[in-house]
């Protein structure tokens, strides 16, 4: 299973390693790459890769395809996906059954404010995303 989320949380990148750490029972995040835009950590297990990415400020499409590599893609899909996201979490693992898709979107509910799921439409409205309060 391969997996893109757009997440929303009022903090820093470094509580936010720490909380989805908890959750999945991951080691600590390495940060990966920094920018003016956004930054990046990673962290793995057998089991799993989490790749989080905390946006700032707002770019928006336009805007990003003029940036280029390496944070074009990134942009471009948050500019997409709604500025009002400012986290990326990208989990790789292998197949996962429904439950296990749950236990996921649960866990990520615990670390964000708002979550939107994968398979949501491209473009966020209130009604696509889950609201939790916190985060």
């Amino acid at each position: 299973m391969n997996a893109m989320y757009a997440a929303m949380s009022d903090e820093d990148i470094d509580a936010i390693c720490r909380k989805l750490s908890a959750a999945f029972g991951l080691p600590p995040f390495t940060l990966k790459h920094r920018s003016e835009y956004l930054e990046t950590a990673v962290a793995s297990s057998a089991a799993i890769t989490i790749t989080v990415t905390r946006f700032s400020g707002a770019v928006d499409a336009e805007q990003a395809r003029r940036i280029g590599a390496p944070d074009h893609w990134n942009l471009a899909w948050r500019a997409a996906i709604g500025l009002e996201f400012n986290y990326q979490v990208a989990i790789a693992r292998g197949a996962v059954t429904r439950n296990q898709q749950r236990t996921i979107t649960r866990k990520l509910r615990s670390v964000f404010r708002k979550v939107k799921m994968h398979g949501d439409p491209a473009a966020a409205s209130p009604a696509d995303a889950v609201d939790r309060p916190g985060g």
